[in-house]
């Protein structure tokens, strides 16, 4: 009798045909689902956050960006009710840091520090695995940092022409630092040296605060960094300010002029503002663009923001995303001020984000991997004295300062630093 039950059921019942509690979870689980369709969209916004945020961003701790990250990140965590953890992400001229974003979910939980430099990174690098416009959305403004030439006090220069005379008098051997490859700073100086008919070597960094360590111990002539981490050491005397990069003078320095003073028509400027992985619900986005808008609208933020040398730009997200697509226009007006001038900035870069393949290519043989430590006596004549050294056209920040020879018997080919001696010098014994 039980097997004749069993063998009943067997048939009426086909194999396919889930359990009845399993049948009624599922029934359940639809409802659930339907019900939370016809949910307004602004319950989602009241329910988050319910975990902690994190705040990336593309330069080490101790720089401009990091100092502006960490006096808002406490803001908007005391708004939103969760902790908002800063992560430092540097390199590849932050291109590092957004890779990191646009692989993050778009649940609001993280967020980029988007540079000036992110924006222009499509206009230098020549092949990028995201697009910035497209791949990030806009959330809200932050600040606008105003940039400076500074130099080592043992440079005999007290001002912008005084600079640009010592550098014609000694062309490839006066160093300008920049806190990155493709960053603001670097843009910033390939301008100045495009439009003042000067040869400087750039040596880049990682950052403004291994740049301004460096200033400060002289291995780098000048550099141009904001005015956030460059501020102290100019009011202490250990730097002395040549001038502002924006259009107007900076209040907090009125006796420093602009570059444009001198060098007529020369602006440049940085900015920064906040981002979040595209698809991101809008709601989430109007809410956290209106913590972070009264954060700077907010009087203690504002004064603490000021004594870093910032201004507070309180945008829309619509407002913030239009000025991320102007931003790369200064790169083009560099690069037709350049093929006009017969001019070679040495900006010719790969892109060394994950994914790109180029993270895996090996240093040039000879040369520093690094190019912090470097002075410019290493960067002068050959053994055979006719074969000026000179910054190598095919820059990559692995070989930052990669001298070639100038005479042409040797086809051009590098030489090593360590030997000062070209090859076609090595060849003829000392002749060219």
């Amino acid at each position: 009798m039980v097997k004749t039950r069993n063998v009943r059921d067997r048939i009426a019942r086909p194999r396919h045909a889930l359990p009845l509690r399993t049948r009624r979870a599922f029934v359940q689980a639809m409802a659930a689902a339907c019900a939370s369709a016809v949910i307004p969209r602004f319950a989602t916004a009241q329910a988050y956050p319910t975990k902690p945020l994190r705040w990336i961003v593309g330069f080490p701790p101790g720089g401009g960006a990091d100092i502006v990250s960490r006096i808002m990140a406490p803001w908007l965590s005391e708004r939103l009710g969760q902790p908002v953890v800063v992560e430092n992400k540097p390199g590849a001229s932050t291109n590092i840091s957004v890779q990191t974003v646009v692989n993050s979910p778009p649940d609001g939980y993280t967020l980029l520090f988007v540079a000036a430099s992110a924006s222009v990174n499509a206009s230098l690098f020549d092949k990028l695995p995201f697009n910035l416009v497209r791949d990030i959305a806009p959330v809200s403004g932050l600040i606008d940092f105003p940039l400076v030439l500074v130099a080592n006090p043992s440079v005999p220069v007290r001002s912008v022409g005084e600079l640009i005379k010592h550098a014609k008098a000694n062309p490839g051997k006066i160093s300008l630092a920049s806190f990155g490859t493709g960053t603001t700073s670097h843009v910033a100086g390939e301008l100045f040296k495009m439009m003042a008919s000067i040869d400087m070597v750039h040596v880049p960094y990682r950052g403004g605060a291994p740049m301004i360590a460096d200033l400060l111990a002289g291995q780098v002539h000048a550099g141009i960094d904001v005015m956030t981490t460059a501020l102290p050491h100019i009011r202490s005397g250990a730097l002395i300010a040549l001038g502002v990069a924006g259009k107007t003078r900076y209040p907090g320095l009125p006796d420093v002029p602009t570059i444009g003073e001198t060098v007529a028509n020369y602006e440049a400027n940085s900015w920064c503002g906040v981002g979040a992985p595209k698809d991101t619900p809008d709601d989430l986005i109007e809410r956290l663009n209106h913590e972070i808008n009264a954060g700077l609208a907010d009087p203690v933020i504002k004064a603490r923001l000021a004594t870093v040398a910032t201004t507070p730009i309180i945008f829309t997200p619509a407002q913030i995303g239009a000025r991320a697509r102007r931003s790369p226009a200064l790169c083009e007006r560099l690069r037709r001020g350049c093929r006009r001038m017969n001019f070679k900035p040495c900006w010719t870069m790969p892109a060394t984000v994950p994914g790109s393949g180029a993270h895996r290519r090996r240093p040039q043989r000879g040369f520093r991997s690094s190019p912090t430590r470097v002075t410019s006596s290493q960067i002068t004549t050959s053994s055979c004295g006719k074969n000026t050294m000179r910054r190598a056209p095919d820059f990559s920040w692995q070989a930052s300062l990669r001298p070639y020879c100038r005479n042409g018997a040797c086809g051009g080919r590098s030489i090593r630093r360590i030997r000062r001696t070209c090859a076609c010098a090595t060849r003829s014994g000392g002749k060219s």
